[in-house]
């Protein structure tokens, strides 16, 4: 059974989600849903994380990682998509928010081999 993660963000701020990169083939469904108003910036890197400081959910990443962009920065309407090319974190930039906050949801299926 998969582990999704679902938070809700009310402060501006960096938020970075460890995915299992372990899991082949890899495939992540991700929502990002604008509760109030505000704006986002979704971001996978395949640097490596460090898993002892949180799971799911506040993970360290490498010094210097590089994101590539899954939802360019300013966005302000809600979406949502798939990654089936291998990552290690998503990242959720928040630049402004107000009202319910700016709402993340990650699921990722367990393998089929």
């Amino acid at each position: 059974m998969a582990n999704p993660i679902s938070r809700v963000i009310t402060a501006t701020g960096t938020y970075v989600f460890a995915l299992d990169y372990m899991i082949n083939p890899l495939n992540v469904a991700w929502e990002v849903q604008v509760l109030g108003t505000g704006s986002y910036e979704l971001d996978a890197t395949t640097d490596a994380i460090d898993f002892t400081v949180g799971v799911g959910y506040g993970v360290q990443v490498s010094p210097n990682p590089v994101w590539d962009v899954v939802q360019a920065a300013g966005t302000t309407a809600s979406a949502n998509g798939v990654i089936t090319a291998p990552r290690q974190a998503l990242r959720l930039v928040v630049a402004t928010v107000t009202g319910a906050g700016v709402k993340i949801n990650i699921i990722q299926p367990m393998s089929i081999n």
